[in-house]
């Protein structure tokens, strides 16, 4: 890997030689997926009332926070979506690991707002990240 001083960005792309697969990857799969998942509404932008895409419940921060607390997906298999996805043709995938509500998808022990004191510990990058990889 070439050291960062090492590369240059001209023209709004860089020489840096592991970014250079970017340019042609085409299609790329985003998620945002974590306790507001549990009830269908926007990461974060559910506790502020009255915004705008915001929804049209009403989740204050203490409400919005207890989703944690619910959240344990039973159904996680990232090996079978990113399957789908390669599939379908995205060439990339991205998972919003620690959205701006502060929840960490892996057991952090930075803060305790994380799978570590919600989910027992369990680590749901691992496999998103073996999946990746293998797809």
């Amino acid at each position: 890997m070439a050291d960062f001083e090492e590369c240059k960005v001209t023209a709004g792309r860089t020489t840096h030689p592991d970014a250079q697969w970017f340019p042609h990857a085409r299609m790329g799969l985003f998620m945002h997926w974590g306790i507001h998942s549990v009830a269908g509404i926007q990461p974060s932008w559910a506790m502020i009332k009255d915004y705008p895409g915001g929804g049209d419940k009403d989740y204050p921060p203490d409400r919005y926070f207890a989703l944690a607390e619910q959240f344990q997906p039973r159904r996680y298999d990232p090996d079978k979506w990113l399957a789908a996805a390669h599939k379908a043709g995205f060439m990339y995938a991205v998972l919003t690991t620690k959205h701006h509500d502060g929840y960490a998808l892996w057991p952090s022990a930075f803060g305790d707002f994380s799978t570590r004191r919600y989910m027992a510990g369990r680590d749901l990058l691992l496999p998103y990240v073996e999946a990746c990889r293998k797809n």
